[in-house]
């Protein structure tokens, strides 16, 4: 083994194997418990300093939590809403919502739950606006046809009005 020399005292600092100064004087960061990733990381406050070096403010630095969804229960089927919605209402947007409902289904079949629950939501959605869309162009359709109706039968017939 070879013998070392001391470090000269205007040497830089050393590093650590990540890169970063071996010497911190930050907090260390702290980390979600095991099986707790809903609680997210905590707050890590810096020391701040202003131009002559003296210490004004903490800055509070969160991190983002993570982006978890939690799967409770069974993949809900929306093949009965789409379907009413298709014949119903608006069909283009009715056609989409039952193949959603349909990939929902075979999710869940493939033990897919998270991809499941989306994909019902998405059939949902797909099919409450369809619904809306119907309902929106029904009304004023169905008041054209009273209003022709009503002006074509309406004809008088000499002194019967």
């Amino acid at each position: 083994m070879e013998k070392q020399e001391p470090i000269p005292s205007d040497a830089p600092p050393s590093y650590d194997n990540q890169g970063g100064a071996a010497t911190s004087s930050y907090p260390p960061m702290a980390y979600p418990a095991q099986g707790y990733p809903a609680q997210g990381y905590a707050a890590q406050s810096y020391p701040a300093q202003n131009q002559y070096g003296m210490q004004q403010q903490n800055v509070v630095v969160t991190q983002p939590y993570p982006n978890t969804m939690m799967v409770n229960g069974p993949v809900p089927d929306y093949m009965g809403l789409a379907l009413f919605a298709t014949i119903c209402c608006c069909w283009p947007l009715g056609i989409v919502a039952i193949l959603r409902a349909q990939e929902a289904r075979r999710a869940a079949e493939r033990g897919d739950p998270m991809n499941g629950h989306q994909l019902a939501g998405s059939s949902k959605r797909l099919s409450i606006i369809a619904i809306a869309c119907g309902v929106l162009f029904l009304i004023p359709a169905i008041g054209v046809l009273i209003w022709y109706f009503t002006a074509v039968y309406s004809v008088c017939y000499g002194s019967y009005c």
